[in-house]
């Protein structure tokens, strides 16, 4: 029972799973889903480092393991960029593979549908929701969900394969559940009058149809946007117009700038490429009743076929006609002795007269129509409107010739022009509103909202939808070209006339509210009074949201194609984001990971950790403490015993790190407990998305670390929520810079303006020659060197611990903030002011100013000016205090860091003081010119 109600996706995975012999010798053409998954672990050479033997028995169902496999094998070439990249880089593109893999496999265990892509990253679908929904309630649209369940109306059409999903109630009532999002919206207009007729409303939910295998119905997602006017003094074609306005909408919302395309005019669009099909029912069957066709269901449906094969423009040579692209080959206009397309037209109709009854005057009616201009149509929306009234307009003739000519089918021009009309009218209000097909020359104006224009709008009279929902007037359909098929067409895989894939179809739908309508009238709000509820005019469009996550898999995949064309640069992040295949620029579900120094793991930091995570999420701030496949868990995964109670993971720190980079997460808290319970404190990890040597680090406090992370991310644009914020391209993801600083009084840690580590490049100067790092040492001072190098490095530790002592969380540096005094004096008189003022002994810059007066009269001013401002510094810090006795001046050996800013010379001048005492001076010396203290030079020190 369990097999037979499982998901067609599932019950394929399992027969191909339980169909494979493995013990047999037989050569087999298909691998288990198990020996999927290792042989595309095997394609990014991650096998090194894995035991593969523990791979063979993963514990999962079969479906899952197709998913996987299938995550992994878009990412096989990461393997091959990651062995370019440096140890880090490798293994954390590794641990991303195998992250996307159990993403993949977690997906398709608990939805158990293929809509789209097997095991398709639900944060890829809910981000491509949130941009539909943010676009339709900026048209005022209102989320209006409708019963799940209606009657069966009607008969419902019989299809090849497929079709409505149905359950039967305990009466025995035939019930259906949804198969789009229309049907069951207007039938709630139709049964609701007045009060469901004038709205916009939208719905973002599942549709059912009925299970090949016949099992568990097949699940998709849609999105669908309605409007419905009760007024009829508003023209129909403006609501046609908005819901092609929301197509455009969100095709340029999932549009791509990793790649574009070139116009024959030179002009450069980002994919995906789409076109529009579009049709006016009414308009196709007045053309038939005024070429005599009876109203025979089957014959109606083969002279369709005839429009839409001959009367439709190419596709494939409409776009080989308006992109630029080398790999396309010139297409023959036909070898000599090859009928013509009137010639088919010909046989296709006597094929029609002969077999299926056609009267030979309907057969000559409809020649004459196509071949007066409509076979093909042009591609130019317009200018087929034109061709199609001018045949019409040779019918007519027809009928003024003849004297037994048919007075309801001379009504029938009448609604021609009507329908041409309207047609005009949806031409003109779209132009207006900036759309524009990029096969023609635009005269609209630019459009005031973000739209993408279709490459064409192809009219195309026999197009019709299976379930005949938009059958009263408009009608279209939307199809997307994935950029592989733009780089490599390949005709023999799609019709003339369509290519691509579907993604949306919209158009009128008052003829289906009316057949919802009930008999009878509707109450009104008197008593004993009832009034008809007018049909309102209905439009819709519905998205396959399935279509649209499928289509981002598929640039990510054409993404990866063009960075393997142009050769990987192992050494960026970003080429390595590009050889996943994976979108993951729709990924991002936190801002911040709390681990522990061996990552994330289950260890016994795990409830410091949570406390620390709850801290943030009550801050608003998304994050996450355990391994779990909605964040960040392995398919690959691996654990080490420390002891006997702890298991801890393999992966280390500066790994997780680099994942961190990978998939776009700025912060990572690392909790030691010992640290979070003496001091209340944790380490802040800043990620740079573009390198991981710019990665940094900070002590901060816990009460103090939310608002930390909100100040750090408003300032960067980021949102704090997680995931995609805002309108604005989600590709377009903002990446903290390593620099960064802390303003928070009180708190723990201090990150300088400069936070990357203290480097020094130290050079010994003896009496008669000087040693550097990168000096050759001859022979005859190889006896010498060995105390030089241990000179060198026990001179660059104090030169390092110098500056870092500048950075210290503890120093009062940054506990105030290192004081700048600029002063319009030469720099060289500040440098003497300074060293005068570190050699005194005494807590007073007064003295200092009086023996610079005497060798600087003309500044005698500022010069005691200067000293009141640093006399007032010191003091404010703690320095200095009046009243200090000897032994408590001694005890007290802090420093205090200042820089000395000469405006006339723009140079800085770093000097470092401390409270009086006989026994030693008073500081250290440092310049530099407009340059942080961590890259100036000594004055007097044997390193710079």
């Amino acid at each position: 029972i369990e097999i037979t109600f499982d998901t067609d996706m599932a019950a394929k995975a399992n027969n191909i799973a339980t169909s494979i012999d493995i013990s047999s010798t037989v050569p087999r053409r298909s691998m288990s889903p198990s020996e999927a998954i290792m042989h595309a672990i095997n394609d990014i050479r991650s096998t090194n480092s894995l035991d593969v033997d523990s791979l063979r028995s993963i514990a999962m169902s079969a479906s899952s393991m197709v998913s996987a496999a299938s995550a992994l094998r878009r990412a096989k070439h990461a393997g091959k960029v990651g062995k370019g990249g440096k140890g880090i880089l490798k293994r954390s593109s590794q641990r991303v593979c195998g992250i996307l893999a159990m993403n993949a496999a977690t997906s398709s265990a608990v939805t158990g549908t293929a809509d789209g892509i097997h095991g398709s990253d639900p944060r890829v679908v809910q981000a491509l929701v949130k941009r539909i929904r943010s676009i339709f309630e900026s048209h005022g649209a209102v989320p209006l969900s409708s019963p799940l369940l209606r009657p069966r109306h009607g008969n419902p059409p019989k299809v090849a394969v497929g079709g409505p999903a149905e359950l039967m109630n305990p009466r025995g009532a035939v019930l259906c559940l949804p198969e789009d999002l229309t049907a069951p919206f207007a039938r709630a207009v139709g049964r609701g009058g007045s009060a469901a007729s004038n709205l916009k409303r939208y719905d973002i939910g599942k549709v059912f149809h009925k299970s090949l295998a016949g099992g568990h119905p097949r699940e998709s997602l849609e999105a669908s946007f309605d409007l419905a006017i009760e007024d009829h003094g508003a023209a129909g074609h403006l609501l046609e117009a908005e819901s092609i306005l929301v197509v455009s909408q969100v095709m340029a919302s999932v549009s791509s700038s990793q790649a574009t395309f070139k116009l024959v005019n030179d002009r450069e669009i980002p994919s995906p490429l789409w076109y529009i099909r579009l049709t006016h029912v009414r308009l196709a069957e007045s053309i038939l009743e005024l070429c005599s066709v009876p109203s025979k269901e089957s014959l109606r449906r083969l002279c369709l076929q005839l429009f839409t094969k001959f009367s439709t423009p190419s596709a494939q040579d409409s776009m080989f006609n308006l992109v630029r692209r080398q790999r396309y080959r010139s297409r023959s206009a036909g070898s000599i002795g090859e009928p013509t397309k009137a010639d088919k037209v010909d046989d296709y109709v006597n094929s029609l007269i002969n077999d299926h009854e056609l009267p030979r005057s309907s057969g000559h009616r409809i020649r004459v129509f196509m071949l007066n201009g409509c076979c093909p149509l042009p591609a130019n929306f317009d200018d087929a409107i034109d061709t199609i009234q001018s045949a019409v307009s040779q019918l007519r003739m027809l009928d003024a010739k003849s004297t037994q000519a048919d007075p309801r089918r001379l009504k029938r021009y009448d609604d021609v022009s009507r329908s041409l009309k309207s047609l005009r009218n949806l031409a003109e209000t779209i132009r207006s509103m900036g759309i524009a097909a990029l096969n023609v020359e635009s005269r609209s104006r630019a459009s005031e909202v973000e739209t993408s224009n279709p490459l064409f709008m192809l009219f195309d009279l026999g197009l019709r939808q299976r379930r005949k929902h938009y059958n009263g007037s408009l009608y279209y359909q939307v199809f997307v070209v994935p950029s592989p098929l733009v780089e490599r067409p390949s005709k023999e895989n799609f019709d003339d006339f369509v290519l691509g894939s579907k993604v949306a179809e919209g158009g009128r739908y008052d003829d289906l509210v009316r057949k919802f309508r009930p008999p009878g009238n509707f109450g009104s709000a008197l008593a004993s009074f009832y009034t008809n509820a007018p049909i309102p005019s209905c439009v819709g469009v519905r998205f396959s949201v399935g279509k649209l996550v499928e289509l981002a898999y598929v640039e990510a995949t054409f993404s990866r194609s063009q960075m393997e064309e142009r050769g990987p640069d192992p050494r960026s992040i970003e080429t390595i984001r590009k050889s996943f295949g994976h979108p993951l620029q729709y990924t991002t579900s936190v801002r911040c990971l709390v681990a522990s120094v061996n990552g994330l793991d289950c260890s016994e930091s795990a409830p410091e950790r949570l406390l620390v995570a709850s801290r943030l999420w009550a801050s608003g701030i998304s994050a996450e403490y355990l391994p779990q496949s909605g964040v960040m868990i392995s398919l690959l995964k691996q654990s080490r015993q420390r002891n006997s109670d702890t298991v801890v993971s393999d992966w280390s720190l500066d790994e997780l790190c680099g994942v961190c980079a990978i998939l776009r997460i700025p912060f990572v808290v690392i909790v030691q407990p010992h640290l979070l319970r003496d001091k209340g404190a944790v380490r802040l990890r800043c990620i740079d998305y573009e390198s991981l040597s710019n990665t940094c680090e900070t002590f901060v406090e816990l009460d103090h670390l939310a608002s930390t992370i909100s100040s750090r991310t408003a300032e960067e644009g980021v949102g704090v929520g997680g995931g995609y914020q805002g309108g604005g391209d989600l590709a377009d993801t903002h990446h903290l810079h390593s620099n960064w600083s802390m303003d928070h009084e009180g708190g723990v840690g201090h990150m300088s303006s400069t936070s990357k580590p203290i480097k020094v490049d130290c050079i010994f100067v003896d009496n008669d020659q000087y040693y550097g790092s990168d000096r050759q040492v001859s022979k005859s001072e190889t006896a010498n060197w060995k105390a030089v190098l241990k000179a060198l490095k026990a001179i660059a530790q104090r030169s390092e611990s110098y500056l870092e002592a500048v950075q210290s969380p503890t120093s009062s540096s940054a506990r105030h903030g290192t004081p700048v005094l600029a002063v319009n004096l030469p720099f060289f008189v500040l440098r003497d002011f300074g060293t005068c003022l570190m050699k005194r002994e005494e807590p007073t810059a007064l003295g200092a100013c009086a023996e610079m007066t005497q060798s600087y009269p003309r500044h005698k001013k500022q010069l005691k000016t200067l000293g009141m401002a640093i006399d007032n510094t010191m003091k404010r810090n703690g320095y200095w205090s009046r009243g200090a006795s000897a032994s408590a001046a001694a005890s007290k050996r802090e420093l205090l860091t200042m820089l000395l800013y000469s405006k006339s010379d723009d140079r800085f001048d770093l000097i470092s003081v401390e409270d009086f005492h006989p026994a030693h001076g008073n500081g250290h010396h440092q310049e530099g010119r407009s340059t942080p203290p961590s890259s100036g030079r000594k004055r007097a020190g044997k390193s710079r």
